[in-house]
C-alpha cells in the first residue's frame, strides 16, 4: 500500500476551497472533474436520487497515474462518494473532511 493512503489525503487537503463550493444541482448530468492533478482528480457523479438530492463527488485515480502502486486502481474511485447537500451548508472543510473519512474503504485494493 505504501504511499498511496497519504498520497490520496495530501490530494483531498490541496483541493482550492473555491472548488468545494456552489455545485452545479441540475439532475440527470454527469458533471466529471472539477480538480485534477497528475494521480488523481475530483469528480462530481450524478446528483443522487436522495429528497433532497445530493451531489455525488469521488476522487478517482487518473490513467496516467505516477505512482506505481495505484495503476491497478485506473479510473476507480479510491475516496468517496461523499453525498454533499446541495444547499451549500457544507463548508469547504466539512467536504474535505467526509473525502477523507472514506480513503479507508479503498486501502484493501491497494
Amino acid at each position: 500500500m505504501g504511499k498511496s493512503p497519504s498520497a490520496i489525503a495530501a490530494f483531498i487537503e490541496d483541493i482550492p476551497s473555491e472548488k468545494l463550493r456552489y455545485f452545479p444541482t441540475r439532475q440527470n448530468t454527469i458533471y466529471n472533474t472539477i480538480y485534477k492533478d497528475t494521480n488523481f482528480r475530483l469528480d462530481m457523479q450524478r446528483m443522487t436520487s436522495h429528497t433532497p438530492p445530493k451531489h455525488n463527488l469521488q476522487v478517482q485515480v487518473n490513467n496516467s497515474v505516477a505512482i506505481s502502486a495505484l495503476r491497478i486502481a485506473k479510473g476507480q474511485s479510491v475516496a468517496g462518494p461523499a453525498l454533499v447537500p446541495n444547499d451549500d451548508s457544507w463548508t469547504p472543510e466539512e467536504i474535505r473532511k467526509e473525502l477523507l473519512c472514506m480513503i479507508g474503504l479503498f486501502r484493501s485494493m491497494l
